[in-house]
């Protein structure tokens, strides 16, 4: 038995009844998050900024933006919380319940994301893109491209007043090399201009 978890974006790009029969089509079982995770990573970050009062706190949702953001800068000022992305939050629970009982998928927006979940090396467990995935198994249902990620930027409006939110390679790059992420509690950054709806692994 394998058992698939598919990613927020991909979920909302098809027609659940027809995205579900093309899985089940391929001998995968669609499974699904019991816990409200966003709820716990938002958690995470209000405790991370209350704990580093005197510092602006990284968002560490995007591998790609987390790796670059590191390379503009060494401000002793930046933390960088030992917080995994809401989807890494989501597959520890599915690998957790579903793995003893046969091999299990999770699709990612991005190809980082899915080098980032195999480093974790979870048992049974693979990561992969969405469209790694739709090419391997022929796919031929029709993809309608989102204009808007289901977890926009803003992700982080109820959780902190001052933030400071940047997506693309180059926004971050100028927010991180002219300092102004040195006024901001948190600074929401996501590597793919918009978010995730635009990452390599959906497009």
């Amino acid at each position: 038995m394998a058992f698939i978890l598919i990613n927020p974006v991909t979920l909302n790009m098809y027609n659940k009844h027809e995205l579900k029969t093309f899985l089940k089509e391929n001998d995968f079982e669609q499974v699904f998050c019991s816990k409200d995770w966003i709820s716990v990573v938002k958690t995470k970050y209000k405790n991370a900024i209350k704990s580093n009062s005197h510092a602006t706190v990284a968002d560490m949702r995007c591998p790609a933006a987390v790796s670059f953001s590191k390379e503009k800068t060494s401000c002793k000022n930046l933390v960088f919380p030992q917080i995994e992305p809401i989807l890494i939050h989501c597959a520890r629970e599915i690998s957790d319940t579903y793995a003893q009982n046969g091999s299990v998928v999770i699709t990612t927006p991005c190809h980082q994301l899915a080098d980032y979940g195999n480093s974790l090396n979870l048992k049974n467990t693979r990561f992969v893109s969405w469209n790694n995935f739709a090419k391997k198994y022929k796919c031929p249902l029709k993809k309608v491209h989102l204009e808007e990620s289901p977890i926009p930027p803003g992700f982080f409006s109820d959780v902190e007043k001052n933030v400071l939110s940047v997506t693309g390679k180059d926004l971050i790059q100028e927010t991180f090399e002219s300092g102004n992420y040195k006024s901001a509690r948190l600074v929401e950054m996501l590597f793919c201009s918009g978010g995730c709806n635009n990452g390599d692994g959906v497009l």
